[in-house]
């Protein structure tokens, strides 16, 4: 049975982290005509309307949908 010793922190990459201090910040790792589209909306409201001392109606919606075009 092999027993495998890792010297980084569980969930870490396989590689060492002075690798990635080499890498720019501003480095294309797609295709550089790539781009990324999207489109948000959302709205909502909220309704309270008192009928009585005891009673009260409460109504509320909220919607929201985004799409994504690559």
């Amino acid at each position: 049975m092999a027993v495998l010793i890792s010297h980084y922190p569980p969930m870490s990459l396989p590689l060492p982290p002075t690798f990635f201090n080499d890498v720019p910040c501003d480095r294309i790792v797609d295709e550089p005509d790539d781009y990324i589209e999207r489109t948000f909306f959302s709205t909502a409201y909220s309704l309270e309307h008192r009928l009585s001392d005891n009673w009260t109606l409460h109504n509320g919606f909220c919607y929201a949908t985004s799409r994504i075009y690559i």
